[in-house]
């Protein structure tokens, strides 16, 4: 008692705490705890050792913080350690080695690639996310190729996924090091099986097929590296332990089952109208519900109201880089893919003015530069329909986040003239093939502002905006269960639960939506409008920019692009459209599929976010992965986003993952260029590869849907475009750092 005690008062801090308790505010000061803390774990380990020696009388006061700490020291404790930078990463390798420790594994060890050399040196295994970045200042300079460049400088890697969502396709997440490095398909594999397995100390037993070992087992339809592979058994020590068309079968079962005992067990439901979710008939009548705006009874299309009008467009508006020369150039021999038709072997001509002059084969064309395409892919440039592109630099530091603005009606707030160009958000989305973007403030509730549409290269904003004003950004406070953006979840969260915003498991959004700011928003605009036509020469109505905005929305010119993921909230946003005689233009959706049919028939089109939504425990593993399926099944109308900024690079793996559970393969791939362009009202000018439009195009190193396939070139309306970023940049320049060529320890150490 008094060997701790005694130790813990000699060493407290000013402010009372003591050592154990003691939380420092810099690395300097995480080091120093550290290295107390194993000290005291070295001498309470030389306590007993003397007292089991005999050299001490009175045997030690046992305790257990202590003694995990001794542990540690004498290596029966093999140390994981969560960590980011690889200042902290290697001080931490340092310390541990100097008290006789085992470091056995960094788990995030985001920049680990900076520091590979020293871990492979002392035997320190890396786990590492695929490809998480900018979601903290930490994380800023995480790069895909980690992965890859610790395993290729000789440390154990091991993908880990830091998340339920994440860890149900951790095969495609340690595919990832296939595009990013280079990485062959078994190694990559290697990362969720062997490795953790020799990282965790139980290689022995699991982590590969061998006589002998546990049969943990798992059954693919497709080598495990593709994305097209889908998991069908799995084994644990040889007892199958999930079978998916078993899973089927009993889902279906369980459906009867659960619908059987509804009839029998429930009590009437009152009668509701099935077009207006607002109110049940019983309460039509209420003179108070009448009288609350934002849930008044509104009449549907399908009996007698006005059909809604809904999508973008059409978008008239040049980028700026217009303004900069290109020259003419034929991509020869690739596969084309034109959207329009089926694919082809064949070569694709651009003009010099930007647009596609031909396509077809053997084209002979003089003066040109020629690109081998041989065994090699075009596609027009994806096209994500929802983002936050170029907004937010990192997530915990609000200083970088231009996203979202205080208050409630900011009409008149214009989202272009914020981005920044030199955002690595874009330079990253472009590297992976996204070339345009629909770019959007976000929204807890009221109006946020305008969207506007950009390409994701250019010097200024100018040079970006294709045109803003496109659509008005709205919330009414729903949103169903969806989560919020991983940037979103790290900035303004208080704020955006008392403006209404949907958080994890949708609380805020199970109410339903209410349309009473919307509402007023549009009286309060037509009564300026009235004023203002009413005024007499000399009492002016004053100017008002923020209703002036609202006026392209009463015409019908402007859509309000409505965040709505439950089925309910949908069909609520698009009878207030109905009711209030505007478009609307829908994003999110993940409860779609519920109301594929009634979408289809209302011919409603959806920006679609939800593919690696989580599913709920009652729901298939791949219900939102194979959703996009459903909703082509049925004629649903729709495109595929990823509703973020630092993820947009991923907009291609959401259409991977539909192609793998049921989309058409073609139709995947419209789903991100043809169908994306119909939405934003740009299928006239990219989208697709046809003579006459725009050559926004990507060269892609294999079939775009698959994971390791590299964009190895792109081009905007005819303008070759650059894909290095940050993290391209790191990569080239850490691959390249020279191999050491003694051992020891340098940079200010004494040793």
């Amino acid at each position: 008692a008094n060997l701790r005690e005694g130790a813990a008062a000699a060493q407290a801090t000013p402010d009372g705490t003591t050592l154990l308790t003691w939380r420092p505010q810099t690395r300097m000061g995480v080091e120093e705890a550290i290295r107390r803390a194993l000290q005291l774990g070295k001498e309470y380990a030389e306590q007993w050792q003397a007292y089991r020696a005999g050299k001490l009388p009175i045997e030690p006061r046992r305790d257990i913080q202590l003694e995990g700490l001794a542990e540690i020291v004498t290596q029966k404790r093999w140390v994981h350690s969560h960590g980011y930078r690889q200042d902290e990463l290697l001080m931490l390798l340092r310390v541990v080695s100097e008290f006789g420790g085992k470091l056995a594994t960094l788990q995030h060890v985001l920049e680990g690639y900076k520091i590979a050399d020293e871990m492979a040196a002392s035997g320190v295994g890396g786990s590492t996310f695929a490809d998480w970045w900018g979601y903290k200042l930490e994380a800023y300079d995480a790069i895909p190729h980690n992965a890859a460049l610790m395993a290729m400088r000789g440390v154990s890697v091991s993908i880990n996924s830091d998340s339920d969502n994440h860890a149900r396709r951790l095969n495609h997440e340690a595919a990832k090091a296939m595009r990013y490095g280079g990485v062959p398909a078994e190694k990559a594999l290697s990362f969720v099986t062997i490795e953790p397995a020799r990282q965790l100390g139980i290689d022995s037993r699991t982590g590969s097929l061998e006589p002998g070992k546990d049969a943990d087992i798992a059954v693919w339809t497709a080598d495990p590296t593709s994305v097209f592979a889908v998991c069908m058994q799995t084994y644990v020590d040889g007892v199958l332990k999930f079978d998916r068309d078993a899973d089927a079968r009993q889902r279906s079962e369980r459906i009867e089952e659960l619908q059987a005992a509804k009839e029998a067990l429930s009590a009437p439901e009152p009668e509701t109208d099935p077009d207006n979710p607002f109110a049940s008939t019983a309460s039509a009548g209420n003179a108070e519900a009448d009288a609350d705006e934002g849930k008044a009874e509104v009449k549907p299309a399908s009996e007698g109201g006005a059909s809604v009008a809904t999508g973008l467009g059409p978008i008239t508006g040049f980028p700026g880089t217009v303004r900069y020369p290109r020259k003419s150039f034929l991509i020869r021999g690739a596969t084309l893919h034109p959207m329009v038709a089926e694919p082809f072997v064949g070569d694709l001509l651009v003009g010099a003015d930007g647009r596609i002059a031909q396509m077809g084969a053997n084209l002979s064309p003089e003066g040109v530069e020629v690109i081998d395409g041989s065994g090699k892919h075009v596609y027009p440039g994806l096209i994500d329909s929802s983002t936050t592109l170029g907004l937010m630099e990192i997530g915990q530091v609000p200083q970088s986040d231009d996203s979202v603005e205080k208050g409630d009606f900011h009409p008149d707030y214009r989202v272009e003239r914020t981005i920044n160009a030199e955002h690595q958000t874009l330079a990253v989305a472009r590297a992976q093939g996204v070339l345009t973007a629909l770019v959007r403030q976000s929204v807890g509730s009221g109006i946020a502002g305008q969207a506007a549409v950009i390409n994701t290269e250019g010097y200024t904003y100018e040079d970006l905006a294709i045109q803003g004003g496109v659509a008005m950004v709205a919330s009414a406070g729903g949103g169903g269960f969806a989560r919020f953006e991983e940037e979103e979840s790290h900035v303004h969260i208080d704020e955006m639960y008392e403006a209404g915003a949907q958080g994890r498991g949708g609380q805020a959004g199970r109410q339903g939506p209410s349309y009473e700011r919307l509402n007023r928003a549009l009286k309060e605009t037509r009564e300026y409008l009235e004023q203002r036509a009413k005024a007499i020469p000399g009492s002016p109505v004053p100017f008002d920019a923020r209703y002036e905005a609202m006026v392209p929305v009463l015409d019908g010119k402007m859509p309000v692009m409505i965040a709505a993921n439950s089925a309910q909230d949908m069909k609520a946003a698009v009878a207030w459209a109905e009711e209030q005689k505007v478009r609307v233009q829908l994003y999110g959706c993940s409860g779609a599929g519920e109301i594929a049919d009634w979408l289809a028939e209302k011919k409603v089109p959806i920006i679609l976010s939800a593919v690696f939504s989580m599913p709920g425990a009652d729901l298939p593993t791949e219900s939102f992965y194979a959703l996009p399926a459903k909703l082509a099944k049925a004629g649903v109308r729709f495109c595929l986003s990823t509703n973020d900024s630092h993820d947009v690079r991923q907009l291609r793996e959401h259409a991977g993952f539909a192609a793998a559970f049921g989309l058409k393969r073609e139709d995947a791939l419209r789903s991100v260029t043809l169908w994306a362009a119909e939405i934003l009202g740009m299928a006239d000018r990219i989208g697709s590869l046809r003579p006459g439009l725009e050559a926004t195009v990507v060269l892609a190193s294999g079939d775009l849907l698959e994971t390791r396939t590299v964009v190895e070139k792109a081009w905007i309306s005819g303008r070759e475009v650059g894909l290095q970023n940050k993290q391209s940049l790191l990569y080239d320049k850490y691959r390249f750092r020279p191999l050491p060529t003694f051992g020891g320890t340098t940079g200010g150490s004494k040793e």
